[in-house]
C-alpha cells in the first residue's frame, strides 16, 4: 500500500504542469521521501503510511486546478503533524518533510 501511495506521488509530479526545475525538485525530495518511508514502515507502519497519505493528500490538493487554500493549509499542517513523534528517530525523513511542506509553500500553500 506504501509504495501504491509513493507512486501516486510521483505520477502526480510526473503530470503536473510544473517547471522542469521544480518537478526535479519535487520528484528528488519524493525519492527521498520513499527511501525514508520504507524504513520507517519496517517499525512503524501505521505511521509510515499516515506520513505517505498525508503527503500525497497535499500533493494532490496543491497541483489540483481548482485549488482550495483551506484544504491546502490543512493538509501541509497534517503532513507536517505527521512527522513530528518522529522527529528524533529518523531526522532525515523530518528533514525531507519539512523540504516538501517548503517547496509545496513556495508554490502556493
Amino acid at each position: 500500500m506504501i509504495e501504491d501511495t509513493l507512486n501516486k506521488i510521483e505520477t502526480q509530479l510526473r503530470t503536473a504542469k510544473l517547471s522542469d526545475e521544480k518537478r526535479s525538485e519535487l520528484l528528488a525530495l519524493a525519492e527521498t521521501l520513499r527511501t525514508e518511508l520504507v524504513d520507517l514502515e519496517k517499525t512503524q507502519k501505521e505511521g509510515a503510511h499516515s506520513i505517505a497519505n498525508f503527503a500525497q493528500a497535499s500533493t494532490h490538493e496543491l497541483l489540483k486546478d481548482d485549488k482550495d487554500e483551506d484544504l491546502l493549509d490543512l493538509s501541509a499542517k497534517a503532513l507536517e503533524r505527521s512527522v513530528v513523534d518522529f522527529e528524533n528517530s529518523h531526522p532525515r525523513l523530518a528533514q525531507t518533510v519539512r523540504g516538501i511542506i517548503i517547496s509545496l509553500g513556495n508554490m502556493g500553500i
